[in-house]
């Protein structure tokens, strides 16, 4: 599927991380390619996210962030 197959409530999603952090909201658009629908896209999504809760250093590693991403932020993109 393709970011422009979500509904208006789904995609306000990839808008809350664009302001949290661009890596993640790059990350949660591309992945939407692996997903047929938007039932399945959108528990990747919290997948995605919980997994960055857990290890956020990993991520920010991954891709040379300077600053860790705060789970205060990231409890956003769940509600």
């Amino acid at each position: 599927m393709d970011t422009d197959d979500l509904s208006e409530e789904a995609y306000e999603i990839l808008s809350v991380a664009h302001t949290i952090n661009e890596f993640v909201w790059v990350e949660l658009g591309a992945m939407s390619s692996r997903y047929e629908d938007e039932e399945k896209y959108l528990k990747g999504m919290l997948k995605f996210i919980q997994s960055i809760k857990d290890d956020p250093e990993g991520f920010q590693d991954m891709w040379l962030l300077e600053e860790p991403i705060k789970h205060k932020d990231l409890l956003r993109i769940e509600e």
